[in-house]
């Protein structure tokens, strides 16, 4: 740790803080309780989010922003769809992006990224349009984490399928008879765009140019202005705030959370140590490890019910929906913030789409 940092990290109320100061530019205020007042680090972290990520040429992706087909505005299911592809590739199956780029762009020549649940005469099932057989059963290819698992189980097979032509990679893949008559490679600038959109890297231009590389702050991805609802209990505000205090640091699987910017491992943040060391700052003692926490506080059984700082669970990488081995916390406005994987730093996501199609459990701190 320089020495700049080391003079913003302090401590308040007992709690080691962060040095989020020198990180964002963030005085972490507090009240008369002496508890972190977090306004001021979601303004600014909102703030980042539209004035620190890389520059893009198209931005990001949202409803109504382009065509899959004339006159056909995407829409957010087909968004969402293009999130499940992207997200297994990244949580799941830790592949480079180029392989989401080919799994969307396939998806959208095959089926403009719906997801066909039933089979007609005119249509197979799932994101790629396919009849039952080796991908699956009826019921599996309807499921898009199922079929996104296995395009990329036979993508990572084919040879050479990061330089080889975009087209001969997704076709190899499908395998589909008269390969000539589709079109995989129209679809890669879109596919791109989602993508950056997922990552972070779509947003608004901070003027300072750049080629799409992206560094600690490009997770960043509140909506500007974001708030908390005014009844939000003060140890959720805390917890929510500290989490958030944690963006763009590296995912460490074992590291404690104790000091994550200060480019020490064993202090960096996983999935459930950002939790416990959240609600830390909250004065709130929850156990370490997914499992041990999805059995804390007060169970919630329907998505729409969940308020910043609460827990979600699903199973992960590792784990079952019984004993589930991935947390995120939920921010409001359909978001959570994860600490990912190794190799990504802790973002911001939308329970949409893959979250919400696996959650196994959500569980309430603070009532």
């Amino acid at each position: 740790m320089n020495d700049v940092a080391k003079k913003a990290k302090f401590a308040l109320g007992g709690t080691l803080l962060s040095p989020i100061a020198i990180v964002l530019g963030i005085a972490l205020a507090t009240t008369g309780s002496g508890t972190l007042e977090p306004q001021t680090v979601l303004a600014a972290a909102a703030a980042a989010s539209l004035t620190n990520q890389p520059c893009s040429t198209s931005g990001p992706v949202s409803p109504g922003t382009t065509d899959l087909s004339p006159g056909h505005p995407i829409t957010s299911g087909q968004i969402s769809n293009a999130q499940i592809l992207y997200t297994v590739s990244q949580n799941d199956l830790h592949l480079p992006e180029d392989a989401a780029v080919i799994a969307i762009a396939a998806s959208i020549e095959r089926t403009r990224l719906a997801n066909y649940t039933v089979k007609s005469d005119y249509n197979g099932l799932g994101l790629f349009n396919q009849d039952p057989g080796s991908w699956g059963t009826a019921a599996e290819l309807a499921d898009p984490v199922h079929v996104a698992t296995q395009f990329y189980t036979r993508l990572a097979q084919v040879p050479d399928w990061q330089t080889i032509p975009f087209d001969q990679a997704a076709s190899a893949v499908l395998r589909l008879p008269d390969p000539a008559r589709f079109n995989f490679e129209q679809w890669e600038a879109i596919s791109k765009r989602l993508v950056a959109t997922f990552d972070g890297s779509a947003g608004t231009c901070s003027g300072t140019g750049g080629d799409g590389s992206a560094g600690g702050g490009s997770d960043l991805q509140l909506p500007p202005g974001f708030t908390l609802p005014v009844n939000t209990p003060a140890a959720a505000r805390t917890a929510v705030a500290w989490a958030l205090a944690q963006l763009g640091t590296p995912y460490s699987y074992g590291g404690s959370c104790t000091n994550a910017h200060d480019g020490n491992l064993a202090d960096q943040c996983d999935c459930s140590s950002l939790m416990m060391m959240a609600y830390r700052a909250a004065g709130i003692t929850i156990p370490r490890g997914s499992i041990a926490q999805s059995d804390v506080g007060t169970p919630i059984y329907n998505v729409n019910d969940l308020k910043p700082g609460d827990l979600i669970f699903i199973p992960g990488d590792d784990g079952t929906p019984e004993a589930p081995g991935h947390v995120g916390m939920a921010l409001g406005q359909g978001l959570l913030v994860e600490a990912p994987h190794t190799g990504l730093t802790v973002r911001i996501q939308p329970i949409a789409g893959y979250w919400e199609g696996q959650i196994s459990k959500m569980r309430r701190i603070v009532n």
